[in-house]
């Protein structure tokens, strides 16, 4: 993991111009070395390991995440899908889950150990306001007791809870529907209850 400094100028999202002179700021930001490789687990329903494969490619294509259009969030398949059997190893002695990305929770997930996200909407819609409003998640690691083993937890949030009112017309205006998904991957685990 390499860190460095980066710095940022304030961006007037009326205009679409910088802020004005003495706007800049500085914040530390991490990043994967240039040769590193990172795993990343899913639950795919049979039939559609293709159209996942699919949707990785397209991906990397464009980057992941904010500042992509500076290359920040570029990243290269190195291999095809894999099947992983051991996330599910534990299943028949576990007595809860852990949970391995930020999600929020469903109406019937636990919601202890909460954290707040701020996300932007992306710049494909014409909005003057393309950030979202704060949204309640629970942080990768999570874990829960629980006698039954979902394969993932959270919701889709939808779009009047992402956006403000006038923002969610222009773009029903436009026939798009955004939606914010908060699904977490659920791994069964023995966890030490005391």
């Amino acid at each position: 993991m390499a860190r460095y400094a980066q710095t940022h100028n304030t961006l007037d999202r009326a205009t679409g111009t910088t802020g004005p002179v003495g706007s800049l700021f500085t914040l530390g930001t991490m990043a994967l070395r240039e040769a590193s490789l990172l795993s990343v687990y899913a639950r795919v329903a049979e039939g559609y390991e293709a159209r996942l494969a699919q949707l990785f490619a397209w991906l990397a294509e464009t980057g992941f995440g904010a500042d992509v259009s500076t290359g920040k969030g570029e990243f290269a398949l190195a291999s095809a899908l894999e099947e992983f059997p051991q996330l599910d190893a534990a299943a028949t002695q576990a007595n809860g889950v852990v949970v391995l990305s930020t999600f929020q929770p469903g109406a019937t997930d636990s919601t202890e150990g909460v954290c707040t996200k701020f996300g932007k909407l992306g710049p494909d819609f014409g909005l003057e306001n393309v950030f979202k409003r704060p949204a309640i998640m629970l942080r990768p690691g999570a874990c829960f007791v629980t006698t039954t083993q979902p394969g993932f937890v959270g919701r889709a949030i939808p779009m009047a809870q992402l956006l403000a009112a006038a923002d969610c017309q222009q773009l029903q205006g436009l026939g798009a529907e955004v939606f914010q998904l908060a699904f977490g991957l659920a791994v069964p685990a023995r966890l030490k209850l005391d």
